[in-house]
């Protein structure tokens, strides 16, 4: 399995998050993959101190919330 291309801008998109704020995934079209968003934010976590909480909700839609 050959790993996906690198999205430039999301780090970016996930910088943009306020405290507590939750986005809907999919709302606008995210041209950036779940997976790779998770990968880019617990990095984000280790490096800036940046938390964030991504769910898969039984419905099927997907939130990300920054929790710090």
């Amino acid at each position: 399995m050959s790993r996906a291309e690198y999205v430039w801008g999301a780090k970016n998109y996930l910088a943009g998050f306020g405290m507590g704020e939750v986005r809907l995934y999919g709302e606008y079209r995210e041209r950036f993959p779940w997976r790779s968003l998770a990968s880019i934010a617990s990095r984000m976590g280790k490096t800036y101190g940046m938390i964030f909480k991504f769910k898969t909700h039984k419905n099927g839609k997907r939130t990300i919330t920054r929790l710090i």
